[in-house]
């Protein structure tokens, strides 16, 4: 089910399934991340995140897309959908293309649904990641690690672009460093060769 068309749809159904069984991810949980919207609760939390502005239906996009285009320099930024994912309904712009992304915010506000305005990401990213080493390499990608089942480590690679693609790895807790960095280096491997056919 694609929960981002289909929203109410598929909360209404983790509800049922939630009252049968056990979410790996509370109820809760999952209501909250659907929508963009928590990136402003991080940010009220303190947590680093991405700077994150959003317009509403009924707003005028036109006054909030300039305020955010006056406090955020970057040279790009995207406009999404604040319910979406694998970029679907999302478009980076440069500065100059101001009036193709008021169209673009206002078209989704017409929908009823609310636009994120973000700075684009690389940018961002070195600066959210100062601290973070950097490999330069062939491919935009990035990993993520976190908590697995049975104290195993998950650890996804996540290609940086407009087509949706991972490639995720559970790591076993008596598993070595070494073992680690040699799968993780061949989940580098596979990932360039999906990049270049």
């Amino acid at each position: 089910m694609g929960y981002t068309t289909r929203l109410h749809e598929f909360l209404d159904w983790a509800d049922r399934v939630s009252r049968a069984t056990r979410l790996v991810n509370p109820l809760d949980v999952i209501r909250w991340n659907t929508d963009k919207h928590y990136l402003g609760d991080l940010a009220r939390a303190g947590v680093t995140s991405v700077a994150s502005h959003f317009i509403e239906p009924g707003e005028d996009a036109a006054t909030l897309l300039d305020r955010f285009l006056h406090k955020h320099a970057a040279g790009e930024f995207v406009v999404k959908p604040s319910v979406g994912a694998g970029s679907r309904d999302a478009q980076r712009y440069g500065r100059e293309e101001h009036a193709a992304a008021l169209a673009h915010a206002q078209r989704l506000l017409d929908a009823g649904r609310s636009v994120l305005l973000q700075p684009a990401t690389r940018a961002v990213l070195q600066d959210l990641l100062e601290q973070v080493p950097v490999k330069e390499a062939t491919v935009d990608a990035m990993w993520f690690s976190r908590p697995s089942h049975n104290n195993c480590e998950a650890w996804e690679l996540r290609l940086l672009s407009q087509t949706q693609y991972a490639l995720f790895e559970a790591f076993e807790p008596n598993e070595t460093e070494e073992e680690r960095e040699d799968v993780k280096l061949e989940m580098e491997a596979r990932l360039r060769d999906y990049v270049t056919k």
